[in-house]
């Protein structure tokens, strides 16, 4: 594990000092400006092809708010189940496996009800959109 970790910084160093070397006051100074430029140009996202999809995100957010509700009432179910169960002598409360998979899942599914997981999805969005236009 501490090697995986070194490992893991080592990289994280390296990355940091090729972009220090590779940018003269945030300006690429890289001979392959062009090369890249051409990249962009041609293998570029165009983020307006999601412009005209707005019924099917709007149809997804409803089916993910669904079953989103589904999974948390499941969820309820279980533990009231379980709950139900250890009262009568047939589970035990010391089952870590069944906390560590319930509050794993209560995590998920918490994440996608108040939309942190769509914050994160909207931040790489825009990220992309932003590398797609030339960070305008």
């Amino acid at each position: 594990m501490k090697r995986l970790v070194k490992n893991f910084i080592t990289a994280i160093a390296g990355l940091f000092v090729l972009t220090l070397t590779a940018c003269k006051d945030g300006v690429p100074t890289s001979t392959d400006d062009m090369y890249m430029k051409q990249i962009k140009e041609s293998y570029g996202f165009k983020p307006g092809i999601l412009d005209s999809m707005d019924w099917f995100l709007l149809i997804g957010g409803t089916a993910v708010t669904v079953v989103t509700v589904a999974a948390f009432i499941f969820w309820l179910f279980k533990l009231l189940l379980r709950l139900a169960s250890i009262q009568r002598g047939k589970a035990t409360l010391k089952d870590e496996v069944f906390w560590k998979r319930m509050g794993i899942s209560l995590l998920i599914i918490v994440f996608v009800m108040s939309s942190v997981i769509f914050a994160f999805l909207e931040n790489f969005w825009e990220m992309i959109h932003s590398l797609a236009t030339g960070g305008s």
